[in-house]
């Protein structure tokens, strides 16, 4: 329970949450306490809402909130962990910095979504956003589904 043991840093991204829902792209921004410090807010990506919930781990800020869709299910983006899954953001495990915030978090989940439909939501606009993880090759043919023939002899 980070949020009672680190009041400062507690404060802190109470502040900065509290700032960033000034901006016009996000609304509805509200905390929960649910077995775990949550916020739930709507990113507004052009047209569309987007309702999230920003989850912060039990160790933040040694390890970075997560981002995904509120309602289960859900698939937005090439870069998310399946459906309902969390968004794969700039701020995320391997690249994590402890001065990193919540409300960062939360930008750069509005920057993918926006920049995937594009910035005034015009399907012509839209842009692949490039992903920063480098898989090897044996990696990717992991993840593709192949059939494997057992002969007599393999089996043996």
């Amino acid at each position: 329970m980070w949020f009672i043991t680190r009041v400062g840093r507690y404060n802190h991204e109470r502040d900065a949450i509290g700032e960033l829902a000034a901006e016009p792209w996000i609304e509805n921004v509200r905390w929960r306490l649910d077995r775990g410090l949550f916020v739930d807010a709507d990113l507004l990506v052009g047209e569309v809402r987007r309702p999230v919930t920003l989850a912060y781990p039990d160790i933040f800020p040694f390890a970075p909130p997560s981002v995904r869709p509120r309602e289960g299910g859900e698939r937005w983006s090439i870069h998310q962990y399946g459906p309902g899954g969390e968004l794969c953001l700039e701020h995320r495990s391997d690249n994590w910095q402890e001065h990193v915030t919540g409300a960062d978090v939360l930008r750069s989940a509005h920057r993918l979504l926006s920049t995937e439909a594009g910035a005034t939501g015009d399907p012509d606009a839209s842009r692949v956003v490039p992903s920063a993880h480098r898989v090897s090759l044996g990696q990717r043919l992991r993840s593709k589904p192949m059939r494997l023939v057992e002969t007599e002899a393999l089996a043996a």
